[in-house]
């Protein structure tokens, strides 16, 4: 991510003006940045009330909480910042989950999700732990990784069911 939006979004964070997340919206369409500009959408979204993919209204506050630990790659802040979602709150415990290496917990946050959704969420998780694992060298978030990302590739390929072979 751009260090410029990086700067504008943890102002954002810090002063929830509506001014500054303008700012960022603005900035990451200067440069065409389709994944700053959908975060910058999905944060208007929740500031204005209005449900974005799996987010709430009540995730904003805890979503914003940690930006800064996220920019900053704070393991142990991200987990701080995750415990103030509300408990019954997908992201909430989608981030729990990801943050503890807990990999049926987070197939059980998402479970009740569109498969596009979950298998978004899955590859970020991959993602989100291979980059965690690297730094401390924790081998859990490194096995939950490669089982997320088994997951992932399960429900974009799905095994021909013996009933369906039957048919033809």
């Amino acid at each position: 991510m751009d260090p410029t939006i990086s700067a504008l979004i943890l102002t954002y964070t810090q002063t929830k003006d509506p001014a500054d997340l303008a700012a960022v919206r603005t900035r990451a369409e200067e440069l065409g940045d389709p994944h700053a500009i959908e975060f910058a959408d999905d944060l208007q979204a929740m500031a204005e009330g209005r449900e974005r993919r799996i987010a709430t209204p009540a995730d904003h506050d805890p979503l914003l909480a940690m930006i800064p630990a996220f920019i900053a790659n704070d393991v142990s802040g991200l987990r701080d910042a995750a415990r103030a979602f509300p408990p019954d709150s997908v992201t909430g415990n989608y981030f729990r989950c990801l943050l503890a290496g807990d990999v049926k917990g987070l197939h059980r946050a998402i479970r009740g999700l569109r498969p596009s959704y979950r298998i978004a969420l899955l590859d970020l998780a991959v993602e989100a732990q291979q980059e965690m694992y690297e730094s401390p060298g924790d081998q859990r978030l490194r096995k939950a990784s490669v089982r997320h990302q088994r997951e992932a590739t399960r429900l974009r390929e799905p095994r021909p069911r013996w009933w369906r072979l039957t048919r033809r």
